[in-house]
């Protein structure tokens, strides 16, 4: 695999955005703001959350290549990981088909999946649900890059385990269009994505964000709220930096 499945087990990026201060400390504002709704975007993108550009990764690392023209194949797969050493736990299960064909000598993966994936730790507790279906090109040898097509959402819980009564339930759709990897190493340079995210929670009103993601070279996204917000996004590690 092009990156450790460890991910550092969403680990110094993915918490500390939610848990960074002790609970004496934690005053609620009433808003989930966009912010939080950048922190949700990065989070459903990235590598080390298990995000889209992680199962961008799988496909590169694990489909292009083993199948022949006009075949298809089925499967479910499970994994269970931790890090004893900050108690976190990352099960998921992943039911996937694949398929190749070859158009005018052009190789493209058709590729839908669903899963079901959970996070246990002492901060934070996460059940998510994610489908997602990729219409990949450039699988032909001959080529050095995928070009990936299609829709992925997430969707579910985060619990908040230091925070009393505080569960948040949301829903990211993006809509990815044209957006190109390097076969050698799965970095992303290129391609838009629209987005949609919409969510509930016990501490906070309901909320609800759009936007617009540019791709950029070294897996970077710079992600514009229809309100006109920016944010850098590292694919890597999910880390968010606002663009003045």
């Amino acid at each position: 695999m092009k990156n450790s499945k460890i991910k550092s087990l969403i680990l110094l990026t993915f918490f500390a955005v939610f848990t960074s201060c002790s609970n004496d400390d934690i005053v609620f504002d009433p808003f989930f703001d966009v912010d939080d709704a950048a922190e949700v975007i990065a989070a459903s993108m990235a590598v080390t959350t298990y995000g889209a550009v992680d199962n961008m990764n799988y496909v590169s690392d694990q489909i292009v290549g083993i199948l022949d023209c006009g075949e298809s194949r089925s499967e479910t797969r499970s994994d269970s990981e931790s890090a004893n050493n900050v108690n976190i736990t990352v099960s998921y299960t992943i039911s996937e088909t694949y398929a190749l064909s070859c158009p005018n000598e052009e190789e493209q993966i058709n590729y839908t999946f669903t899963a079901d994936q959970t996070t246990t730790s002492n901060p934070l507790n996460t059940d998510h649900n994610i489908i997602a279906d990729w219409a990949i090109t450039g699988a032909e040898i001959s080529s050095n890059t995928l070009t990936y097509n299609g829709n992925y959402t997430r969707s579910g819980e985060w619990i908040y385990n230091n925070q009393t009564n505080h569960i948040d339930t949301a829903t990211a759709s993006f809509s990815y269009e044209n957006v190109k990897a390097s076969k050698e190493d799965g970095v992303i340079f290129e391609g838009t994505s629209s987005f949609q995210l919409d969510g509930t929670s016990t501490v906070y009103d309901p909320y609800s964000y759009q936007g617009n993601i540019v791709f950029q070279e070294g897996n970077i996204a710079i992600v514009t709220f229809s309100t006109g917000e920016q944010y850098e996004i590292n694919l890597n590690n999910g880390d968010v930096t606002p663009l003045q």
